[in-house]
């Protein structure tokens, strides 16, 4: 992902999703070998079809996990997110209002957290399964009151 700096600006910290999300294409993989090793009708056909699936889920994730990115600068916040409907976030030190974390018992063991990005005009932006979501936090403070 290619950010474009300003010229006084400098990056202090950079996030990315937990590879927690790859977790779901597993589970449909063991899902399938689990189904083919009890069932004794599964057919070709079948196994054709879910493993079509399994490869349309690991691209899926795979563009997503590649695609998120959360770059913290001197200046402001920087944010790009989704696989094929791309979306990105500017938000100025000075337009920002406050910063959520939500990380739940799951969340906590494998350090990965939704942050909720609020600002000055009503606008708020949600990105999840961020990985260590507290430092990204951190940097944000650091970087508003510098």
């Amino acid at each position: 992902m290619a950010i474009k700096l300003r010229d006084d600006e400098h990056i202090i910290h950079r996030s990315w999703l937990s590879y927690v999300i790859l977790g779901e294409t597993f589970l449909f993989i063991a899902i399938g070998l689990l189904f083919s090793a009890v069932s004794s009708s599964y057919d070709d056909t079948l196994s054709i079809a879910w493993l079509l699936f399994v490869i349309i889920d690991a691209v899926k994730v795979a563009l997503r996990y590649s695609g998120t990115r959360v770059v913290v600068t001197n200046q402001r916040l920087l944010a790009k997110y989704g696989a094929l409907f791309r979306e990105t976030v500017v938000v100025e030190w000075d337009d920002l209002s406050s910063v959520f974390i939500n990380q739940g018992f799951v969340g906590r063991w494998f350090n990965y957290g939704t942050i909720t990005i609020n600002t000055k005009g009503g606008r708020y932006y949600a990105i999840s399964t961020i990985y260590q979501p507290y430092e990204l936090e951190q940097a944000i403070a650091k970087a508003r009151t510098q």
